[in-house]
């Protein structure tokens, strides 16, 4: 499948996307400005708490304090979060409706006359959690936040496609922890060939993803691409629609396309039906309120996302040879089998670092410290047979089994992050 040219579908159109940076640019650095300072106001608070525990400063003074500012700073901090969606909403919408609606009615118009089809259009709307459920290839954790859908015709051929983000509970006990899986667009279309059965393809050891349902007693697919074989585990209940489907073609689009986005990538061939799963780590409908960048590169990005969602489908067979164009065999011929091949979405194709998966709720490491804190104040208080420094001088054991658990701690939360990002 040809792929429209992301600038081009911009400028046909017709918006002038930095009308709405100024308003974005201030939204951003509000929130900015939010995260740079207010940690910081801690910082004076817990020196004051330090002291009260060295007998610096009175306890009386020092424990309601800090007590009173952790208090002040959750509630800041939730006041900040409704305060910027409010603030936000109508930025959105405004920017829906006169930003991304047309671009995405461009890029169905270039798709069509690319293509020699007419009547493509896509719709912005509300996503629900159906399409996430009837694609049975992304792990549905314990909280599913919607976010957008794009529904219509696209080259004769019906396509859906929904925003979520994904999170579930991890860990037990005081190690429990929100946990994002997945956050990125489930894609649906109709399959122009038949394949009985079921194939799936799935990511191998990626979080957020469904390891598939062990359709061949646990045993994978050896496919013919190694490259494809080293991002993809596949499964099918009749190997030979595996095979038929997934083409030596198929395979090497694949791998360049997990090439690009780390192998954040899923499908499932099911009953004429193919579901597309791609973790992309952000919304892909939405303007990105935290960039300086002009509003236009983000315009090109949701174009250039569609075209990965069209380059998949095309290759696995979701429309006739005639709409297609045989362009499977002219683009395979330019494709090495450990090379990433270029493509026309205006991203680049250089591989880049995987990105750790940002965890939601505040930082464990920042929240331990006023745990420690605070578990400091009980010990010396509770026990005035407990002091502070020794007779010979320095701190007292106490004090001293105090600061080597804190310290402990603190090593062994940086590990985990430390092997959080690896995965």
């Amino acid at each position: 499948m040809r792929q429209p040219d992301p600038a081009t579908v911009v400028d046909t159109a017709g918006v002038d996307p930095e009308a709405f940076r100024e308003e974005r640019d201030r939204l951003g650095r509000s929130t900015a400005l939010v995260k740079r300072w207010l940690p910081l106001v801690m910082v004076p608070v817990i020196v004051v708490h330090l002291l009260g525990i060295l007998g610096v400063v009175p306890m009386s003074t020092s424990v309601p304090l800090f007590i009173a500012a952790v208090v002040a700073l959750v509630g800041a901090a939730f006041l900040f979060n409704a305060v910027r969606s409010r603030r936000a909403r109508p930025f959105r919408e405004r920017a829906d409706a006169e930003l991304v609606q047309p671009v995405l009615s461009s890029w169905a118009r270039e798709v069509d006359r690319l293509h020699g089809t007419t009547g493509g259009h896509l719709q912005l709307g509300a996503a629900d959690e159906r399409l996430l459920r009837d694609a049975g290839i992304v792990d549905t954790g314990d909280s599913v936040h919607c976010g957008e859908s794009v529904t219509g015709v696209v080259a004769g051929r019906s396509l859906a496609v929904c925003e979520y983000r994904i999170t579930e509970q991890q860990g037990s006990g005081e190690d429990r922890e929100t946990v994002q899986i997945f956050r990125g667009l489930v894609a649906w279309l109709p399959l122009a060939r038949a394949v009985r059965g079921e194939v799936r393809v799935s990511p191998h050891s990626r979080a957020g993803f469904t390891g598939g349902s062990r359709l061949l007693g646990g045993r994978g697919l050896v496919m013919e691409n190694p490259a494809f074989s080293d991002w993809f585990r596949v499964e099918a209940t009749d190997p030979q629609q595996a095979y038929y489907l997934l083409t030596p073609t198929v395979q090497q689009h694949l791998a360049a396309l997990a090439h690009r986005h780390q192998g954040d990538l899923a499908l499932r061939a099911v009953d004429g039906q193919l579901f597309l799963a791609l973790d992309l780590q952000r919304d892909l409908f939405d303007l990105d309120l935290d960039s300086r960048a002009e509003v236009r590169q983000d315009l090109e990005r949701i174009a250039g996302e569609l075209n990965d969602v069209l380059q998949v489908a095309g290759v696995a067979g979701a429309w006739p040879e005639e709409v297609a164009g045989g362009q499977g065999a002219q683009e395979a011929a330019s494709v090495g089998s450990a090379q990433p091949m270029t493509v026309t979405s205006g991203l680049s194709t250089e591989p880049e670092a995987v990105a750790p998966r940002r965890r939601g709720g505040l930082s464990r490491l920042g929240a331990l410290i006023p745990v420690v804190l605070f578990a400091g104040w009980v010990l010396f208080v509770s026990s005035g047979r407990v002091p502070v420094f020794s007779d010979e001088g320095g701190f007292a054991l106490g004090p001293k089994v105090l600061i080597v658990v804190a310290g402990g701690l603190v090593v062994l939360q940086l590990a985990r992050q430390a092997l959080s990002s690896r995965r």
